[in-house]
């Protein structure tokens, strides 16, 4: 029953230019609507909501953790840009700091980014840095901004890449096959485990569709 809707997903988009897309990875299976510039995913284990890169929302409906970013396009130079901005992560914190007076329940970081476009080929790097916690006084009941967590990884390094392989260009369909590495890191380079995602996505492109 899966690979029929699969099937008839796919055709349905080469028909009818739907705009939508399917993203299967061995982290993530989601349907999404790409209304270029405007794109949404509604899957599991996590749900988001983008404006091309400057602004969105992901929501890792499990835990739950809720991640809204903002980014800046600073410079571009030929097929670089790059982005300032900064994203915060509210909800069930990996590693969070917990005690009888204070929890944690939020964090802030900063962001440095820079991604190049190869035509079908697409890189993406990106580097945070945690800059504060979002604490609850436990006792008062109060909300207030804190140093960052000690024990959580001050660091991260995300790197992304896809290739589009655009066999159905009459048909607006693109194949596109992903993989991203997501690499938290203390001050003295003591690097965690590494998170690995390998995927394909099936989407319209809507930038051809006028």
């Amino acid at each position: 029953m899966k690979r029929y809707f699969f099937i008839l997903l796919i055709f349905g988009q080469m028909a009818f230019a739907l705009p939508i897309s399917m993203t299967i990875s061995n982290q993530e299976v989601s349907l999404g609507l790409v209304a270029t510039p405007i794109e949404m995913n509604m899957g599991y284990p996590q749900s988001s909501i983008s404006f091309q890169q400057l602004a969105g929302i992901n929501v890792a409906v499990s835990t739950p953790l809720f991640n809204p970013y903002l980014n800046f396009n600073i410079y571009n130079y030929r097929f670089l840009s790059f982005f300032a901005g900064t994203n915060f992560e509210f909800g069930n914190l990996p590693q969070a700091f917990k005690s009888e007076k204070i929890n944690e329940y939020g964090r802030i970081f900063l962001d440095l980014s820079a991604s190049a476009n190869l035509k079908d080929l697409y890189f993406f790097v990106n580097y945070e840095r945690l800059i504060s916690s979002v604490d609850l006084n436990v006792l008062n009941n109060i909300f207030f901004i804190a140093p960052p967590n000690p024990y959580y990884p001050p660091n991260a390094l995300y790197l992304y890449t896809s290739y589009d392989f655009d066999w159905f260009k009459d048909e607006k369909v693109i194949f596109r096959i992903f993989g991203d590495v997501n690499l938290n890191f203390s001050d003295g380079f003591i690097f965690s485990t590494p998170s690995i995602e390998l995927g394909i996505r099936i989407l319209t492109n809507t930038s051809i569709l006028n």
